[in-house]
Formats: structure tokens, sequence, C-alpha cells
């Protein structure tokens, strides 16, 4: 009987010890995550008043056959946008954005058509939308907001990649991924469960006046 209580409470002993050491493993993983995240959100507030960018951006969507390419020049309040979009191979329409402060344009062209809004006044068959600004970190702010919801959070699996030729921690939230830069906090790459990718590049400091042309009306 003795024998039988000693072997019982060896067998407690190693329940409990096996417990303590999965609940110490979970803390540590989900401190590990918080403090990440809390370490990219700050580094990505600190670009808030960065107003001197080139961004370029490439969205692939394999199942559509559909490739947007998208360059932005953005300095001291005034921003150039455009934006090609490639169906199958082929320049399938055009879009330019505008922005200097005092003239807001928005320009769509497509099979020879062009449709422009200037101001809010539209002139054509479609209607751009033009921002009053352009944040580089507006759309990553959007996706910590996502990554701190509780009902994500505890899925996230955080790894260390190279993307770009950037050191990155790779977000992982079921079947979508994130690559964000260590130094800056910025998403540089999004793929999602569907297979489309975004690759983000960005050149801080080095737009000229010259680069953000009024685009002819």
């Amino acid at each position: 009987m003795k024998e039988k209580n000693n072997f019982g409470k060896s067998i407690l002993k190693v329940i409990i010890i096996i417990v303590l050491f999965t609940v110490i493993v979970l803390v540590s993983i989900t401190m590990r995550k918080f403090l990440i995240i809390s370490k990219l959100e700050k580094l990505l507030s600190e670009m808030d008043n960065v107003d001197n960018y080139l961004r370029t951006a490439i969205s692939v969507n394999t199942e559509l056959g559909q490739v947007i390419e998208v360059t932005s020049y953005i300095k001291d309040n005034k921003y150039l946008s455009v934006g090609n979009i490639y169906e199958n191979g082929n320049n399938k329409s055009k879009i330019s954005s505008y922005n200097d402060g005092i003239d807001m344009i928005g320009i769509f062209e497509q099979d020879g058509e062009r449709s422009t809004t200037i101001n809010g006044v539209n002139s054509g068959s479609t209607t751009i939308a033009v921002a009053e600004e352009f944040k580089i970190n507006e759309l990553d702010k959007v996706e910590y907001g996502y990554f701190k919801n509780p009902n994500n959070f505890f899925r996230l699996k955080i790894l260390t990649d190279v993307c770009n030729s950037k050191e990155c921690y790779l977000i992982q939230n079921n079947n979508n991924k994130y690559w964000i830069d260590k130094e800056t906090g910025m998403i540089i790459r999004r793929m999602y469960e569907t297979g489309s990718i975004e690759d983000y590049r960005y050149e801080i400091g080095n737009v000229k006046d010259s680069d953000i042309i009024k685009p002819e009306i």
C-alpha cells in the first residue's frame, strides 16, 4: 500500500512538473510575441513625421493573372502616385493621383479612354478618389491593430527571416504572412492565404521636387 502511495505521489509530481513547464513555455512565448510587437509598433510610430520618401509597391495575384505596380513620390505634403494594372501580361489600365495642397487630381486610363477627377469634380465614367495625405506608415498601423486583437494575437507565430535584403520578423497568422523590417517596423511583404503577394520598397530622403510633376489634364 505504501509503495502504491509513493508511486501515486511520484506520478502527481511528474504531472505537476509537466504542467508548470508547459505554463512557463506558453508564458515565455506570449511575452516574446508581446515584446516584439510592442518594439516594432514603437519603431513604426517613429516614422510618423517622415515626409520625403519613395515607395514602390508590387501586388501579384496569380489566381486572377493580375499584377499591380504602384510608384509613389511624397515630399513636403505633396505626392504623386502612378499605378499600372496588368492582366495576363498586358497593360490593362493606369491610375494616377496627385495632390499639392491646392489641386487634387485623379486620372484613370483604360482602352484609350480617360477619366479625370479634379478637386472632387469628375469628368468621365470613372471617379478616382484622391487622398488628402499620404502617410508612410498608415496602412501598417491598421495591420498592427489586427496583430494586437486578442482573437489574432494568440495565434500569431513570429520567426526571423530575410526579405528584400532586409533582416525581418516573419509574422504568421493562419495562412497569412507578413515580413516586417526589424529596423523600421515597416511591413515590406504580405502574402495572403489566397496566394497573392504584395512587395514594398522604400527610399527615404531622396525625393526631389522635380519627381512630383503635376499631371497634364
